[in-house]
């Protein structure tokens, strides 16, 4: 390292730093602010500047602090585990678990509803589902 042929870390010379605008700034190139009460949301730009919620934030002030600074638009650099988790995987999630605790349900399975639905869909192939519906037709015309 100190004859400069290799060796780790990096000498420190002229060249090797990061620019100037960007020095100390969030990967994204936004300036970090620490939040520790609903008072440090006032004030701040969308678009100059990301949060960090503190570590010292309980559970109720952290979600209520996420909700103020979503209903602002403001990034936030560490929202914790339930807002990270895309929108379509809690849907879904939400979904499976009503079909599976409903109490109408035949199948709780969701593998076995989603090859009942393509049955459902070619032609020529009647399905329990619709053999009731048949049924029903029939006595309903009686």
């Amino acid at each position: 390292m100190r004859k400069e042929k290799k060796g780790w870390p990096a000498l420190v010379k002229a060249g090797r730093g990061s620019a100037a605008s960007t020095r100390g700034r969030h990967p994204r190139g936004l300036i970090e602010r620490l939040i520790r009460n609903e008072a440090d949301l006032e004030g701040l730009n969308p678009k100059v500047h990301i949060i960090r919620l503190s570590g010292q934030l309980g559970e109720r002030r952290r979600i209520m602090l996420v909700e103020r600074a979503k209903s602002l638009n403001i990034h936030i650099a560490n929202p914790g585990k339930e807002e990270t988790r895309p929108v379509g995987e809690e849907l879904k999630e939400t979904e499976t678990s009503a079909i599976e605790e409903s109490p109408g349900s035949e199948t709780g399975n969701s593998a076995e509803i989603e090859v009942q639905h393509e049955l459902e869909s070619e032609p020529g192939v009647t399905t329990t589902s619709q053999a009731k519906e048949i049924t029903d037709e029939e006595d309903a015309e009686s």
